[in-house]
């Protein structure tokens, strides 16, 4: 009898041993999974910090240089957030084209503005002709600058052109620029071509940045255009 009580004793001792263990090694992964699972979120977190410092600081370069016409020729950025995060564009390169070919559509327009501040930027000429014949106007439309940065000293005033091609003499240092050109055609499709001489053409801006939160680094790089199309 004593020894089929002991016997038992020694299985429910063993049974709860195992039990026991089997809470434990529960519970440890269990710990180990919702560790893992903050880490994870944390480093999310941190990384979209990073990324969100990198989009701000294309937004701010963007509109320093459209609407506040910073230098674009020798433009950088650096700072910080709230937050801690901080941003640096690592480089803003001027898109230049020898030969610029735009097709519209019938009754589509077309708009490039001529308006970034820097120095030796666009080319003293631009010459701006048609493929067709279809009808067309072209309205320039210029202001005068000046200032640091250099902005209009004068509202744009604009000179209708009804026939094409034109040569347009373009004076960088003192004048902002605006080119509109509309196929007035109802069914005909047409292509316009601008090009310059002496220089290359700026027709846009290409931007790189960089976020940093704590130990992640974000980067982008997002181009913008100076030149878009409107429809019909």
């Amino acid at each position: 009898m004593s020894n089929e009580l002991n016997h038992r004793q020694g299985i429910s001792l063993i049974i709860t041993i195992l039990i026991i263990s089997s809470i434990l090694v529960s519970t440890i992964t269990v710990g180990d999974v919702l560790i893992r699972h903050s880490q994870t979120v944390k480093s999310v977190e941190d990384s979209e910090m990073a990324y969100f410092a990198t989009e701000s600081v294309l937004e701010k370069a963007k509109y320093e240089i459209f609407k506040n016409y910073e230098n674009a020729s020798s433009y950088s950025l650096s700072g910080s957030l709230d937050n801690g995060a901080t941003y640096e564009i690592l480089s803003a390169d001027i898109e230049y084209d020898s030969y610029f070919s735009i097709d519209l559509d019938p009754g589509e327009s077309f708009e490039i503005a001529l308006d970034l501040n820097g120095t030796d930027l666009y080319p003293s000429t631009l010459s701006i002709t048609q493929s067709g014949s279809v009808s067309t106007d072209l309205i320039v439309y210029q202001c005068l600058t000046g200032g640091t940065p250099r902005i209009c000293t004068t509202g744009y005033t604009q000179t209708l052109y009804s026939s094409l091609p034109l040569n347009l003499s373009i004076s960088e240092e003192d004048r902002y620029y605006r080119i509109r050109i509309n196929n007035l055609s109802a069914s005909s499709s047409e292509t316009y071509n601008l090009s310059p001489s002496g220089g290359d053409l700026p027709i846009g801006i290409d931007l790189t940045a960089k976020g940093v939160y704590g130990d992640y680094e974000r980067r982008s790089r997002s181009n913008y255009p100076k030149w878009q199309i409107f429809g019909s």
